[in-house]
C-alpha cells in the first residue's frame, strides 16, 4: 500500500492575489518549509489564520471555480467536501474513492499530517506508487549489502591483524588463503571497503537519477516521422510544427493544448545529408502529466479506429509514445528483441494460436487456445 505525505491547502487565482496578498500560495509554504494538508483539514499545528485571510481566500474561492485541483483519475475537481490526497511524487491530486483509499484510511493520513515531521507517505497508484517502491526497495538492499560487505571486510582485516602479530602455523596460512581467494573471487574488481562503498553510492546515485528524470518527462510526449522541411527559417518551421500538432490533436478529438513543441537532434550542416536525413523526432510538453495521459489514451483510440479512408490523416502517418530515459528505451528494445525470438519459436514449432505481445514490462502469450489443446507455452 502506498503511503501518503502531508497535503498541501488550495491557492488564489490570479485575479483575487491583490486582495489576499497577505495569505500565502502553496509554492511559498513549499520554500518556507512548511507543511501541506489534506482537503478539508484544519491549518497544521503551529500556523493560524486570521479571519480576514479566511474571507478573502472564500470570496477568492467563490470568483472562480478554477483554482481546484483535478483528480489525476477521474478528471473531475477536487472539492473541499470530498476526501482527496496530493501525490508526494507527481503533486497531483487524487480523490479516495478514485484511489480505493477507506474512510479510515484517510482519517489516519489526515491525523498522522498533524505530526512536525509525517510517518506516513503517499504516492499514486498511476505510477510514483511503482516507481517508489523500487527506488526505497533498492536503497534497502544497498543499505544491507553495505553493512555485510563492512562486517566481512572488519573480520578479514581483524583477521590478518591477528596473525600479523603472532605466530604463524599452517592452518591459519591456509585459511586467510582461502579468505582472500574467496573475496577476489567475489569481488575481482574490488581491493577494500572504501571501493565497495563507491560502488554501492555509484548504483544509489545511478537510481536517484533516473527516477529524477522519469519526473522530468512525465508531461511530455514525443510524436515520431512528423514531416520536417529542414529548407524553412526557424520560425516558419516552428509555425509549421505547431500547425501539424494543432491538427493531430483535432484528429484525435482530444482537447488539452502542448504548452511547447521542439524538435530534438540537431539538423546537418550538410546540404547533402540534410535533404536525406530522417524527421527529427518532436517533443510535445503538457501542463500537466493527466493532460499527457488523456492525449496519449486519445491517440491509441484513435489508431484502433482508423479505416482505409484514413490513411491521408496525419495521425495514420506518425507514431506518439511516452518520452522514455534511456534506462527505459534500453528495456524497451530488449523486450522488443524478447517478443521477436517469442514469436519465431512459435512459428518453428508450428504454434499457430500464439499470440505474444509487450504488456507492463512482460512478454506474455495471450494466444486463445483450444479447450483440448494438451499444452500451452
Amino acid at each position: 500500500m502506498s503511503n501518503p505525505k502531508e497535503q498541501r491547502s488550495r491557492s488564489v487565482d490570479d485575479s483575487a492575489k491583490m486582495e489576499a496578498d497577505q495569505v500565502k500560495t502553496p509554492a511559498e509554504e513549499k520554500k518556507t518549509g512548511k507543511s501541506k494538508t489534506t482537503r478539508g483539514q484544519a491549518p497544521p499545528k503551529g500556523q493560524t489564520r486570521s479571519k480576514s485571510q479566511s474571507n478573502k481566500i472564500d470570496e477568492a474561492t467563490s470568483i472562480s471555480d478554477t483554482q481546484l485541483e483535478h483528480c489525476g483519475t477521474c478528471g473531475n475537481q477536487c472539492k473541499e467536501s470530498e476526501n482527496s490526497l496530493q501525490c508526494e511524487l507527481c503533486d497531483i491530486w487524487y480523490h479516495t474513492d478514485c484511489e480505493n483509499i477507506d474512510d479510515a484510511t484517510y482519517q489516519l493520513l489526515k491525523k498522522d499530517a498533524d505530526r512536525p515531521y509525517a510517518l506516513l507517505h503517499y504516492y499514486c497508484s498511476r505510477s510514483c506508487n511503482k516507481a517508489a517502491s523500487k527506488f526505497l526497495g533498492g536503497m534497502l538492499k544497498l543499505e544491507c549489502d553495505v553493512e555485510q560487505l563492512k562486517s566481512k571486510m572488519g573480520e578479514m582485516e581483524n583477521k590478518v591483524t591477528n596473525i600479523q602479530n603472532g605466530n604463524f602455523t599452517d592452518e591459519m596460512i591456509n585459511k586467510i588463503k582461502d579468505i582472500n581467494n574467496e573475496h577476489k573471487k567475489e569481488n575481482p574488481q574490488l581491493s577494500n571497503t572504501e571501493e565497495v562503498i563507491k560502488i554501492l553510492e555509484a548504483k544509489n546515485r545511478d537510481h536517484r537519477e533516473e527516477i529524477d528524470d522519469k519526473l522530468r518527462r512525465r508531461c511530455n510526449l514525443i510524436i515520431f516521422k512528423a514531416p520536417e522541411n529542414t529548407s524553412l527559417s526557424t520560425e516558419e518551421a516552428k509555425l509549421k510544427d505547431d500547425n501539424l500538432v494543432m491538427e493531430i490533436m483535432k484528429e484525435i478529438k482530444a482537447t488539452h493544448k502542448p504548452s511547447d513543441t521542439r524538435r530534438l537532434g540537431n539538423i546537418s550542416q550538410d546540404k547533402e545529408s540534410a535533404t536525406n536525413q530522417r524527421s527529427r523526432p518532436l517533443r510535445l510538453t503538457f501542463p500537466s502529466e493527466t493532460e499527457r495521459v488523456n492525449v496519449l489514451q486519445a491517440y491509441h483510440k484513435t489508431r484502433k479506429q482508423l479505416s482505409e479512408e484514413d490513411v491521408s490523416k496525419q495521425v495514420a502517418k506518425v507514431s506518439i509514445r511516452k518520452d522514455l530515459t534511456p534506462q527505459e528505451r534500453k528495456e524497451e528494445e530488449q523486450l522488443y528483441l524478447e517478443l521477436k525470438s517469442k514469436k519465431v519459436q512459435s512459428e518453428k514449432s508450428g504454434d499457430e494460436y500464439a499470440h505474444w505481445i509487450r504488456s507492463r514490462g512482460r512478454v506474455i502469450n495471450i494466444g486463445k487456445y483450444p479447450v483440448d489443446a494438451a499444452s500451452r507455452p
